[in-house]
């Protein structure tokens, strides 16, 4: 059984954990197994699907944050590297700002180390970038692969002279589970009382200011003055409270629902008639990705990578322009359709999105095949 020890999960069920419980979803269970080491409190992300799809019981093991307990920290991690044997670690990070489990996984001979670059950016202090700044130039004294979903991503993460060996890794999704579905359309409109004539946007990220949900209403308050029957959905989880009081001051509140985390995206976004996406920086967006799995017309800042966009009715705004430019945008678009179904399919194989055959191919490079 090749082992492989996951740092960088968090409890939220957002981009990156989603990523990792894609690619174990279709991994080979007979021979390959997953633990993890967790810093935060409460389960990580998906950890029900994990311990679903493993064939042998997952250790979490809980270790302290490193700035908070330095000296527990590594003690605990030592423990966890003497015991645990492991093939590979793969770690899944936003910014690096210590080198500590890179050099403990050299130190006790793990064979694979991969820092796998999952954004472009962060909303971290001026400090810890400086400190990401530095300590990126030496990741490749102690890793031994580097996988990005972007190349803005690897431009983050990855000093210039490594840029060649960094392996581009899609954030591949389960194309069949996302494609459009007319009964669960039906079925969640009615659930929420959607009629046939509510022209209904949404929005699946966490709320964080990274996500821009702040902007999404701004624009969404300037389209209720254009079109009448309208109605806004924000999907992920968070603290809203904010963003409640913006769309009751905006007289919006009656028509933006917040449904925090949710288990069936895949069936909102057949529920939805337009999806939109803001962000203010991301390593590639997996739920663009998802959405245009759906065939769902689509706007978005212009600042999200281009490897993203595999649809024709990708659209992007600058985030330069106002709430009134990107209301008037979707108004524009409104009455686009969903791209067919197999045109979708075709986009997203074409493009290496496909999770099944992304999945081998991790298993080769773990297995360098």
């Amino acid at each position: 059984m090749y082992k492989i020890l996951v740092f960088g999960m968090t409890n939220n069920r957002g981009g990156m954990e989603s990523v990792i419980k894609n690619f174990f979803t279709y991994m080979d269970k007979d021979k390959f197994h997953l633990d993890f080491v967790c810093t935060r409190e409460g389960e990580i992300g998906f950890k029900e699907d994990f311990d679903r799809l493993s064939k042998s019981p997952i250790q979490y093991h809980r270790v302290p944050r490193r700035r908070e307990q330095p000296v527990l920290y590594k003690k605990a991690l030592e423990k966890v590297f003497k015991e645990g044997n492991y093939d590979a670690v793969w770690i899944n990070a936003l910014m690096i700002v210590n080198l500590g489990n890179m050099k403990m996984a050299k130190k006790y001979g793990v064979k694979k180390i991969i820092l796998h670059s999952h954004n472009a950016k962060t909303t971290a202090k001026q400090f810890s970038n400086l400190v990401h700044d530095v300590t990126k130039q030496f990741v490749h004294h102690y890793a031994t692969d580097f996988w990005s979903c972007s190349k803005q991503a690897t431009e983050w993460m990855f000093p210039k002279k490594i840029h060649d060996k960094v392996k581009w890794i899609p954030n591949a999704i389960d194309i069949d589970k996302f494609i459009f579905n007319e009964e669960k359309r039906i079925k969640l409109r009615k659930e929420f009382n959607i009629t046939d004539e509510e022209f209904i946007i949404g929005n699946v990220a966490r709320i964080d200011y990274q996500k821009n949900q702040e902007f999404i209403i701004d624009v969404f308050s300037e389209f209720a003055k254009r079109k009448d029957k309208t109605r806004l959905f924000l999907v992920g989880g968070g603290d809203t409270s904010s963003l409640e009081l913006q769309a009751t001051e905006l007289g919006i509140r009656d028509k933006v629902e917040f449904l925090g985390m949710r288990s069936d995206v895949e069936d909102l976004c057949s529920m939805f008639d337009f999806f939109i996406f803001p962000s203010r920086f991301e390593g590639l967006g997996v739920a663009l990705l998802e959405a245009q799995a759906n065939g769902i017309p689509i706007l978005a800042s212009d600042v999200i990578p281009p490897e993203v966009i595999v649809n024709s009715n990708y659209y992007y705004l600058s985030l330069n322009d106002s709430p009134i430019k990107w209301a008037e945008k979707i108004l524009e678009l409104h009455q686009e359709k969903r791209i067919d179904t197999n045109i979708v399919k075709n986009n997203l194989i074409e493009k290496g999105f496909d999770l099944v055959s992304e999945t081998k191919k991790i298993e080769n490079i773990l297995l360098d095949k």
